[in-house]
C-alpha cells in the first residue's frame, strides 16, 4: 500500500512494526504494535505478504479501499469485492434477493 499521506498522518513511518489481522468481514486491519511482525518499508509503503493477501483473494497490483481511524492508530484494508459487496447491498433490487 503506497498511501504515504495515510502513514504520515498515522505516524508510520520506514520500520514501524505492525500487526496485521484478517477482520471477520474479510478486510486486513493494520495497527502499529512494538512486537508487530509486518513493517513499514524503506519507502514508506507497507507490503502485504503474499499469506496475507490471499487471506483476503488479494492479487498484487489490486487497488483496495484504505480507511483508518486515526486516533485508534488501524488502518482497514478492504479489497474490491468486499467495497462492491458492500456498495450492491444496499441498492440491490427487492427481488434480487
Amino acid at each position: 500500500m503506497a498511501d504515504r499521506a495515510l502513514m504520515r498522518r498515522l505516524g508510520w513511518a520506514a520500520g514501524t512494526r505492525l500487526h496485521i489481522i484478517r477482520a471477520q468481514s474479510g478486510s486486513l486491519l493494520a495497527t502499529a504494535a512494538t512486537d508487530g511482525v509486518f513493517t513499514i518499508g524503506n519507502q514508506g509503503h507497507l507490503v502485504l505478504p503474499a499469506t496475507v493477501r490471499h487471506s483476503c483473494r488479494l492479487l498484487v497490483g489490486d487497488r483496495v479501499l484504505l480507511t483508518a481511524d486515526l486516533d485508534a492508530s488501524v488502518v482497514a484494508v478492504h479489497s474490491p469485492a468486499l467495497v462492491e459487496a458492500m456498495i450492491a447491498g444496499p441498492h440491490a433490487r427487492k427481488d434480487d434477493r
